[in-house]
């Protein structure tokens, strides 16, 4: 019965480690695959303007006969980043306020500031490009116009909008033109639509 019982006891033991060798022969030639997850999440950013142009014009002798006068630096450029995410497009508006004097006596009366052939140009960007009007005419205290526009699916990521030297110009009629310094505000507007 001892016999009997070793006899068995051995056989139960052989087979456990038969099974056992050929599980890890196998799991050795089989491949082993699974699955995991990329993410990524996006949250809406901001439409800002990062920055606008100032317009210098010079200082210039009174000859009765100049009335077109260009600006002294040789870019001007106005940067606008969307990040919104949404591709909802926008654009801006400019507006040319009424001109005050310092160091004279009568501030200029009729002013017109003409920007024309600005560039688009994307930072980091791809998308499709924002449209810059042209010509720009800003008359002082005149109405709002319309400087660029991003249509919808336009204009995403951050762009620079440039006006070279020779494309941005001061019209003064001569009866206009009064000694001193002379400044108005221009006030450039972000909407949110194209």
């Amino acid at each position: 019965m001892k016999q009997r019982r070793k006899i068995v006891l051995t056989t139960i033991l052989t087979v456990i480690m038969v099974l056992a060798f050929a599980s890890v022969a196998m799991a050795a030639g089989t491949a082993d695959t699974d699955t995991s997850n990329a993410s990524i999440q996006f949250t809406a950013g901001n439409l800002e303007l990062k920055a606008v142009p100032a317009l210098d014009f010079g200082q210039h002798a009174i000859d009765n006969a100049t009335v077109d006068f260009g600006m002294t630096t040789d870019t001007a450029t106005l940067q606008v980043a969307d990040a919104r995410g949404s591709g909802a497009g926008w654009k801006v508006m400019a507006q040319l306020g009424a001109f005050s004097v310092a160091n004279g006596t009568t501030p200029i009366g009729s002013a017109t500031i003409t920007l024309t052939n600005g560039a688009p140009a994307g930072v980091g960007t791809t998308d499709t490009a924002p449209v810059v009007s042209t010509p720009i005419t800003l008359a002082a205290n005149g109405a709002s116009t319309q400087v660029v526009s991003a249509a919808l699916n336009s204009g995403r990521g951050t762009w620079n909008m440039v006006w070279q030297k020779a494309n941005a110009s001061i019209n003064i009629p001569v009866a206009s033109q009064q000694i001193g310094e002379h400044t108005a505000t221009l006030t450039w507007t972000l909407e949110d639509s194209p």
